[in-house]
C-alpha cells in the first residue's frame, strides 16, 4: 500500500496580520504602484476620506479607483514614512509624497489615521494642504 503524503503548501509571501505590518505592505505596494496588492490590504467596506474628495470613497473598488488614478496622474509619486505610531488597531503616520505633476515637482506632507481590523485596512483619513502652490517648489521658483 502506497502512503500519500499531503504536505502543506508554502505561501509565497506572510500576510501582514498586526496593524503596522498591514500599513508597511501598504506602503510597500504603493511604492511599487501595485494597485492589486494595495486592494488586497482593504477591507470590502473599507473607507477612505479625504480633503481631496467631496464625500467618502467606499469599497475595495473605490480603493482600486483612487489609487489607480494617483498613478496615472503621479506616474513617479513616492511616500516616505517620516513618523509612524501604533496604538491598539490605529496607525497615526506623517509621511512625504514626492514625484512630479508635469513639470511641477512636488513635495506634499501628509499626516494620515488608518484601523485595521482582522488583518485588513477598515478606515484610511489622510491630511493634507490643498494649495498647490505651496506644494509645488517648482512652480514658486518660476
Amino acid at each position: 500500500m502506497a502512503a500519500a503524503f499531503i504536505w502543506p503548501q508554502a505561501s509565497h509571501a506572510a500576510s501582514p496580520q498586526t496593524p503596522e505590518q498591514v500599513v508597511r505592505a501598504m506602503f510597500e505596494a504603493f511604492n511599487t504602484h501595485d494597485v492589486d496588492a494595495l486592494v488586497a490590504l482593504y477591507s470590502d467596506d473599507a473607507v477612505l476620506n479625504g480633503p481631496e474628495y467631496c464625500q467618502p470613497k467606499t469599497g475595495k473598488a473605490a480603493v482600486r479607483d483612487v489609487y489607480s488614478a494617483l498613478f496615472q496622474t503621479i506616474p513617479d509619486v513616492h511616500d516616505t514614512i517620516k513618523t509612524l505610531v501604533v496604538t491598539d488597531d490605529t496607525v497615526a503616520l506623517e509621511f512625504v509624497a514626492t514625484g512630479h505633476i508635469e513639470d511641477f515637482a512636488i513635495q506634499l506632507p501628509i499626516a494620515a489615521f488608518l484601523t485595521v481590523k482582522d488583518g485588513l485596512i477598515v478606515s484610511d483619513t489622510a491630511y493634507f494642504d490643498t494649495d498647490a502652490e505651496s506644494n509645488c517648489p517648482a512652480a514658486k521658483a518660476q
